[in-house]
């Protein structure tokens, strides 16, 4: 019950590299958006988006896969609204058994069922003032949305057990990694429910077409790993990057993290080689040179393919453009076009 709710804290977090120019953005990176790591153009246009909600009281639906950062978003857009003082509570609605979530949520009075020993606050009415956001949204059972739209529609509580109303003001923050438009379709999720959850819709791009971004992301869990970790003097070699931008990332950000741990608690010598690799990384990675297409039935984008082959040569390379440009048989002018027009970016300064 402890793992599935919890309040986030007020401590500010590491500031990311500044955002190069060549995109077209201006974010004002705030306290909370520091933490989301990455300057690739899909997952600026979402943060683009977050910051001039965060000011508001809309409610937001979060999308991304498990691992991309969703509480972590909905944080940042927390710390960035006018209630960031007040607080911040987290429920995943996946992790809490059916029978005590309605409990858990909107609180009961006593006597209301077997062990109601005297009242208890929800977590709805604890976020209070504040966020409440709602992980996995996807998994509330039906009969619960109907109680989630009473507080959408007019901000109204009725705990378990009573016939009275409790007017709340909280702002509704949900995530998950389901296709919610699906499950309305399907009827297992209420449509007006939807519709509600849905005013301001943002999706976190997963890790494997933010292939510009695993630099920055490795360097950064690198670092933090080792401090925790009494390893100050392990080194990455960058020759292993091309093994962590062709790796697919089903786990998404929280998987390399995970990875990046396990290599520096691991690690034989004082770098990390090769063989400090998992098997899914060495085994998903063949040498430069060879390239691993795979031929999809629905096409591939030849777009996306030469993007990942400048960087990849960009990486293998040290990102020594000269020696870039000389190892794919182009000019260097050719290498620095082509790399703009991506949107391709070194992120390891």
């Amino acid at each position: 019950m402890q793992s599935a709710l919890k309040t986030v804290g007020l401590g500010l977090v590491r500031k990311a590299s500044a955002v190069e120019n060549a995109f077209p953005t201006s974010l004002d990176y705030k306290a909370g958006f520091e933490a989301i790591i990455g300057h690739s153009w899909a997952l600026m246009q979402s943060l683009d988006i977050a910051r001039r909600a965060a000011a508001t009281n809309a409610t937001l639906l979060i999308r991304g896969e498990t691992g991309t950062g969703k509480e972590l978003l909905a944080h940042a857009v927390h710390l960035n609204s006018q209630r960031r003082q007040n607080p911040f509570i987290t429920i995943n609605c996946g992790a809490i058994p059916k029978e005590l979530l309605e409990s858990e949520l909107f609180g009961h009075v006593r006597g209301s069922f077997t062990g109601a020993v005297g009242p208890k606050k929800g977590l709805v009415e604890a976020a209070h003032t504040g966020t409440l956001f709602l992980d996995e949204i996807g998994e509330m059972p039906l009969e619960l949305q109907v109680k989630l739209l009473r507080v959408l529609q007019n901000g109204e509580i009725q705990k378990v057990g009573s016939t009275n109303g409790h007017i709340v003001d909280v702002r509704t923050i949900a995530a998950t990694h389901r296709d919610l438009a699906s499950m309305v379709e399907a009827g297992t999720f209420r449509q007006d429910l939807y519709y509600r959850l849905s005013v301001i819709p943002l999706e976190i791009p997963p890790l494997r077409t933010r292939i510009e971004d695993i630099p920055e992301l490795v360097h950064y869990f690198f670092a933090k790993a080792k401090h925790r970790n009494y390893r100050e003097a392990l080194t990455f070699p960058e020759a292993l990057m091309p093994y962590f931008t062709s790796y697919h990332w089903p786990g998404n950000v929280r998987e390399l993290e995970n990875v990046i741990e396990r290599l520096v608690v691991l690690a034989r010598n004082e770098e990390v080689g090769i063989s400090d690799l998992p098997d899914s990384l060495r085994s998903d990675n063949p040498p430069m040179g060879m390239l691993k297409l795979p031929l999809h039935p629905d096409g591939v984008s030849l777009v996306a393919v030469e993007k990942e082959l400048l960087l990849r040569a960009l990486q293998s390379c040290g990102w020594n453009q000269t020696k870039a440009a000389k190892y794919l048989h182009i000019s260097r002018k050719a290498l620095m076009y082509r790399s703009d027009k991506h949107g391709i970016r070194r992120t390891d300064k």
